[in-house]
């Protein structure tokens, strides 16, 4: 079923149809709050639940019921809307209508409070934000390291009970609070939820039926899914007549839904992070768009971070510490920092956000600087075809087209802007200008076979650390710090200690070297082509280095191979416009792969979406495309 997101930057909410199955507040990055089930009590025969988007902040869901003692006659059972009110730590359902709603808490479950219509859930630091793996079972991720508190209001006629997940009864004398609230509607209800760092103002947002929650919402008043409030203005500058609007206007929404108060947007609901390339297409779209504001939040957003913490990885937290490291963080993703703050600046003219970001600009030259081997960047772990298995892990330490080809556009970029270069230690633009001229200078024999074909990869690249602080390892002990052993595999230390004082080579590494695929580390010296290295330049505009014939017949091959093609990443389209130019045929078969709300998917397989709906970047880059290039 399709995946459907609302939200204000504080909390978020994913839902299928009428049920939640992920809320969270009061920030993005942060555990998972509660899930919702619904059930209509009047539907005998059938139900027809139809869910309406009413902005990037409500929606709309009507229940249409067969009764079939009434002649098979279709009625409207019950009405619910869901509003996420503008600058508030709230979530609102409204429900007219006989309904039964099972609330699930995943803190410490429900506890009483003064107030006889309100109760407290509370989550304890250690609570996980984001699950990257699972060992012997058991979810392995980053933890939060706040106190988050819950409170649930119900206002109307409603009841409500409370039971534990394993079918205990509340009888008050539990060790454990109750984690599931039964809540029955009859005619009409709210259920109010607001989230805090603390437990009196989880309980202050919502108590009292004549608070003000704020953007004209009181609890206890109806909602009409007419109400301004649920309407706000979105912040675009493409006008009403573009052909494309209404699809723009969708994408606006799916978009700005995940993005946080803090400025960066999610990566959807599997991934509670900020991921840096996730957010290089979000600006994109934001800027094309005209929503200047928002796209200035998410530049300021890395800004912040690295004042904070000094170092920018694959992901990081809105607003909890979690870095995502993966391996060579050095790589890609520091290009993709620089170009946001230059086509920010290009586009808005905002010197002062230009200023604050020159050490951050200046860390990214020397990440990059600092991995330069034989004029070539290696490939990123998590944000390139390794991780999608495109390319075998055996290629991580490889030299990468694409991410070559993106420091080499970064420092053109950073050089060609007078703020920045006269601000920039003087040492370091020389030594970046340097390096530009070294990868001109060997980009074709790096990448270009002796047939004439541009590979995606170089496996001479002189690149292999000792030591690398992320990613998966080979030893099959998860993700973390690897050490290289004897064989170029990296093993964790436990095993490569074992190694090192004559216990043997890890078993599992000494698999993985035999099989050669996906988990092995040692470099297999192969070289690999696909098309998205060829395509993705053109999109990212860091195609200087590049023929542009074989971009263009890279991207006519995709074109004509997608319809054909079991799995599709969701921005191939995009990707393709952007090499090809506007074409409407084009354009009508990539909004095709759109869901009910006009969002895009991670992948699709068979023509069905798949991995994770409802995401921002590939909704990103699909629609600057269609902006950008159908002027």
């Amino acid at each position: 079923m399709t995946v459907h997101c609302l939200g204000n930057g504080n909390v978020c909410i994913y839902g299928r149809g009428v049920n939640i199955f992920d809320g969270t507040g009061p920030e993005y990055s942060s555990p998972k709050a509660f899930s919702m089930d619904a059930s209509f009590p009047a539907a005998v025969g059938y139900e027809d639940i139809e869910t309406r988007k009413l902005s990037h902040i409500a929606f709309l869901h009507e229940v249409n019921c067969c009764r079939v003692s009434e002649g098979d006659s279709r009625q409207l059972a019950a009405r619910i809307i869901d509003l996420t009110p503008e600058g508030r730590n709230i979530f609102v359902r409204q429900i007219e209508g006989n309904t039964e709603l099972t609330v699930r808490a995943y803190g410490r479950g429900f506890s009483r409070t003064q107030f006889d219509d309100t109760f407290l859930v509370e989550t304890l630091p250690g609570a996980l934000i984001y699950t990257y793996m699972f060992e012997n079972g058991r979810p392995v991720g980053y933890p939060s390291a706040k106190y988050r508190y819950m409170a649930l209001k119900i206002v109307g006629n409603c009841e409500i009970s409370f039971s534990h997940s394993n079918n205990q009864e509340d009888t008050g004398d539990q060790a454990e609070l109750p984690d599931i609230a039964a809540v029955k509607v009859k005619d009409f209800g709210q259920l109010i939820f607001s989230f805090a760092f603390d437990p009196a103002e989880a309980i202050d947002l919502v108590a009292g039926s004549q608070k003000d929650c704020g953007s004209g919402f009181r609890p206890g008043q109806p909602i009409s899914a007419s109400d301004s409030f649920l309407h706000p203005k979105r912040e675009l500058s493409v006008s009403p007549s573009h052909p494309y609007y209404r699809e723009i206007c969708d994408g606006y929404d799916i978009i700005v839904s995940q993005q946080s108060s803090r400025g960066g947007a999610i990566a959807g609901y599997n991934y509670r992070l900020i991921y840096v390339r996730d957010n290089y297409g979000v600006l994109r779209f934001l800027i094309k768009a005209g929503a200047l504001r928002r796209a200035g939040m998410l530049v300021n957003y890395y800004i912040d971070i690295f004042a904070e913490y000094g170092r920018i990885q694959n992901a990081q937290g809105a607003g909890e510490y979690a870095f995502h490291v993966h391996e060579n963080d050095k790589a890609e993703i520091t290009g993709y920092l620089i170009m946001m703050l230059t086509e920010y600046y290009e586009a808005s003219g905002d010197v002062g956000t230009l200023k604050r970001g020159i050490p951050l600009v200046e860390y990214c030259l020397r990440a990059q600087h600092s991995i330069l081997s034989k004029g070539m960047i290696q490939f990123n772990g998590d944000e390139t075809y390794i991780a999608g298995e495109l390319l075998p892990r055996s290629a991580i330490n490889d030299g990468s087209l694409e991410a070559t080809a993106i420091y080499h556009e970064s420092v053109r970029r950073v050089l060609s802007v007078p703020e920045l270069r006269g601000e920039l230690d003087a040492e370091l633009a020389e030594t970046v200008h340097r390096d530009m001229d070294v990868i001109a200078a060997g980009f074709a024999d790096n990448f270009t076979g002796p047939e004439g074909q541009l590979y995606c990869n170089a496996p001479d690249s002189g690149y292999a650390p000792a030591v690398r602080p992320g990613g998966v390892l080979t030893c099959g002990h998860g993700l973390g710090v690897g050490f290289r052993n004897a064989t170029g595999q990296y093993v964790c230390r436990r095993c490569f200690s074992k190694e090192k004082t004559g216990g043997g080579i890890c078993g599992a590494a000494l698999e993985a070297g035999r099989n050669g695929g996906a988990k092995t580390d040692a470099a297999s010296g192969k070289r690999y082509f696909t098309e998205a290295a060829l395509l993705s330049p053109a999109f990212t505009g860091a195609s200087s280095l590049i023929p542009e014939k074989a971009i263009t017949e890279a991207a006519q091959k995709t074109l004509a191979e997608l319809p054909q093609r079991e799995k599709i990443v969701g921005y191939e389209p995009g990707f393709i416009m952007y090499a090809l130019g506007y074409d409407k045929k084009l354009a009508d078969s990539m909004l095709s792969m759109r869901d009910e709300f006009g969002a895009f998917s991670e992948y699709y397989l068979s023509g069905a979406q798949s991995g994770t709906l409802c995401r921002p970047w590939e909704t990103a880059i699909n629609l600057a495309a269609i902006i950008e290039k159908n002027r």
